[in-house]
Order: structure tokens, then C-alpha cells, then sequence
């Protein structure tokens, strides 16, 4: 059974101009955190994510799960300044039962 729950999100910024944008988006970057999990469950190793999935700052968006206790694994890489992440297949299964909550359901999943 899948609640659809909001994706919790950082509740803190550095600046009250930061803030504002936090509130009034916390519904978008809930969504976006919650497409994150999902694809990273799906054992996806994300990039980029800005052209791919519409994903302003996927760094932030692994922190907020990082910030969960969710192994994210994250590397530079070879040669660039653009960093991977994605979860140890041995944890996938973990991350499944204890965020099932999150999931975006996905056709054979």
C-alpha cells in the first residue's frame, strides 16, 4: 500500500530570501525528492538531473535524503565536476520497505 506522503524536505535556509523560495516550493521539491528515492530504488544512477527530470539541484535534493538516513552513494566523476548518485544494490531493498511510503509506484515494481 502506497500513502503518497509528502517527501520531507529541509525546513532551513541561509537567508530569508532563501526561506520564502523554501515555503513557496515545498510542495515541487517534496514531488522532485520523491522522484529521486524512486528512481534511485529502481537502481538508477542519476546525474545531471536538471535536463533529464526537470531537477533544479539534485545535490540538494540527495542531501534531504542523505538527511533521512538514506545510504545515498555520491562520486565525482573520472575527470569532470559533475557528481553520480545512487544506492549499493545490497541497500535498495532496505531503502524500498522503509521509504515504501515515498515511492512513486512505477509499472513492474
Amino acid at each position: 500500500m502506497n500513502l503518497q506522503l509528502d517527501f520531507p524536505t529541509h525546513d532551513r535556509e541561509n537567508n530569508l530570501e532563501s526561506e520564502q523560495h523554501l515555503y513557496e516550493n515545498k510542495k515541487h521539491f517534496s514531488d522532485k525528492g520523491r522522484m529521486v528515492l524512486t528512481r534511485l530504488c529502481n537502481g538508477e544512477r542519476l546525474e545531471q538531473a536538471r535536463e533529464a527530470y526537470s531537477i533544479a539541484s539534485l545535490s540538494r535534493r540527495a542531501c534531504d535524503l542523505i538527511e533521512l538516513g538514506i545510504p545515498v552513494q555520491r562520486t565525482f566523476k573520472p575527470s569532470t565536476r559533475i557528481k553520480e548518485y545512487w544506492l549499493k544494490p545490497e541497500d535498495i531493498e532496505w531503502v524500498r520497505v522503509k521509504f515504501s511510503q515515498f515511492l512513486i509506484p512505477t509499472p513492474g515494481c
